[in-house]
């Protein structure tokens, strides 16, 4: 007799990507916007060449998107009901590092498909082996280490330097590398103030006097979204640039090109 043969017709795609709160503005909402408009793309067949074709593969791709407001535990529990009760074949998302470096385990776990587009902490392929996790962004690592060879070539005066980052895995991994990279470069370059404000905390007024009392060649920032803005706008009319060196290694949606 005649063996029939079923295949899929649908691709079912998890978007995990901050909707709400302090990420939202400058890097979740555009996420989720560029992700409506490929799947649109993608579906009708009218993106350029090679990916003109119908869909994903010639599956048609049907998109879940949730927001990664909540903390990382709750974001594990949503990455679990998109696999299990929404039934998507792959998770595209997160922002967060905190919220990559508990989602990526709980993927594997599953043996599901999970790639991170977005979150900048160097410690999940560094600390872990997975087989089902995948990473489409460069990672802090690379970003502050170009950013200290940028400031050498330069010949920017960095023997001094005046750090401030948010309390969680973005910022203090991000201050490791970056004074890590600037020792090697220069091992006589010394931190100073050494400032880590609760993410989100959008109020400065005590870091910028504590940067203004201890002038250094360089104020280093891996500040980013409504914090960046909150900072500069709060530092910039302090006179504290006038005195030091900027240098940001995550300032791409403050400062447009």
């Amino acid at each position: 007799g005649t063996r029939l043969m079923s295949y899929n017709t649908e691709i079912k795609l998890g978007v995990v990507t901050f909707l709400s709160g302090q990420a939202a503005e400058s890097f979740g909402v555009p996420a989720g916007n560029a992700a409506k408009l490929l799947v649109d793309v993608f579906n009708k067949g009218v993106a350029p060449k090679p990916y003109d074709k119908k869909g994903f593969g010639g599956m048609r791709i049907d998109m879940v998107m949730i927001d990664e407001a909540g903390g990382a535990t709750k974001q594990v529990q949503e990455l679990r009901n998109l696999y299990q009760r929404e039934n998507v074949d792959a998770v595209v998302g997160y922002i967060g590092s905190g919220d990559c470096l508990a989602v990526s385990p709980a993927a594997e776990e599953m043996k599901k498909l999970l790639v991170l587009m977005d979150c900048g902490t160097p410690r999940i392929f560094e600390e872990a082996s997975y087989k089902y996790v995948f990473r489409t962004a460069s990672h802090a690592a690379m970003d502050n280490v170009a950013l200290a060879r940028y400031i050498k070539s330069r010949k920017v005066k960095a023997d001094t330097m005046n750090l401030i980052n948010q309390d969680y895995a973005w910022g203090q991994d991000s201050r490791t590398d970056f004074v890590g990279a600037m020792q090697q470069m220069n091992p006589a370059a010394k931190a100073q103030a050494d400032l880590l404000p609760k993410f989100g905390s959008g109020q400065y007024n005590s870091e910028i006097s504590a940067l203004a009392l201890q002038p250094a060649d360089i104020v280093y920032s891996s500040l980013w979204g409504g914090d960046l803005q909150a900072f500069l706008l709060q530092a910039t009319p302090r006179g504290l640039f006038a005195k030091s060196q900027l240098v940001l290694s995550a300032a791409d949606h403050a400062f447009p090109s």
